[in-house]
């Protein structure tokens, strides 16, 4: 198993930081299958491991299967007999999983600023998590942003690359400017404190990443119990827009740096409405710091 993370490890989103692909191996095949001779696999082994959580944890059980099928080919690829078709059997016997789609947990906007007051001013992790919330950006880009990004209250994200916007990036996309409220700056100037080779949240010194890993910010929610994640944010700033009338839907959305519009309408518009999302963004972070500037 571990040959065949090693032979992908290249084309995982961070090499696979944090042992993410090897997880469900880890904790659901290898405590039972682990010492056996990958020869010696039938379908009976394979429906013994998934049938525990085949329905129970349905995502956990799809990746779990996903690996073990990756895992049998490099096997067979290795000259190894193994059993693939016994592999797809198990799935056919352990019947169609009854899943639904669950949402990110998303705070309440109207908690936010609570929240958001109880974050320091020192801990890198803290100081992520607010710049976060107050760009309206994903946590990857967060994680990788750099200085040379940053200049003139705007954060220039790069179409491409570790620090890109877009999800699942394919393809090139053009650079996108976000405009930085005040108070995102104030966070920039603490955290150029931290910085190190360019890195606006660096990881720590003995970490593989040159910047802080995904459950970083996660862990500060956690810590104080909360179910909200960082990526919930996005939603809580789009609830809060709409529900204020803070922006139009298309000025939300592209707040939030998603395509708006016809393919058609997108290739004639020339501006990108910098200055009417510098007002929204200010006016999201007058909410979210209204509880921090109290405490002062």
């Amino acid at each position: 198993m571990q040959a065949a993370f090693d032979a992908r490890k290249a084309t995982l989103r961070d090499e696979g930081e944090a042992g993410r692909w090897l997880s469900p191996l880890q904790v659901h095949v290898i405590p039972a299958l682990g010492t056996r001779d990958i020869e010696g696999l039938t379908q009976a082994d394979f429906e013994s491991v998934l049938r525990p959580i085949w329905h129970d944890k349905a995502a956990v059980a799809k990746k779990a299967y996903g690996r073990l099928r990756i895992v049998l080919r490099h096997g067979a690829a290795q000259g190894y007999e193994v059993d693939a078709n016994g592999l797809l059997n198990a799935r056919h016997v352990l019947g169609t999983q009854e899943t639904t789609e669950q949402n990110i947990p998303a705070m309440d906007w109207r908690h936010v600023p609570k929240f958001y007051a109880t974050l320091g001013d020192g801990a890198t992790g803290h100081l992520a998590l607010r710049f976060l919330m107050l760009t309206n950006a994903r946590s990857r880009t967060v994680r990788f942003a750099r200085l040379d990004q940053i200049e003139d209250g705007v954060w220039t994200i790069p179409g491409e690359g570790d620090g890109a916007r877009m999800k699942g990036l394919k393809k090139r996309v053009a650079d996108f400017r976000l405009p930085l409220s005040l108070e995102a700056q104030k966070v920039i100037t603490l955290a150029r404190q931290t910085a190190r080779d360019g890195w606006l949240f660096p990881g720590t010194t003995r970490s593989k990443s040159p910047v802080i890993s995904d459950a970083t910010m996660t862990k500060v929610l956690k810590d104080q119990d909360l179910e909200a994640r960082p990526h919930g944010f996005r939603s809580s700033f789009r609830t809060w827009a709409e529900d204020t009338n803070a922006a139009d839907d298309t000025l939300a959305e592209m707040c939030m740096a998603h395509a708006t519009g016809s393919k058609v309408s997108r290739a004639y518009r020339r501006s990108d409405r910098l200055e009417a999302r510098r007002e929204v963004m200010e006016a999201w972070s007058n909410w979210v710091t209204s509880d921090r500037r109290g405490q002062k």
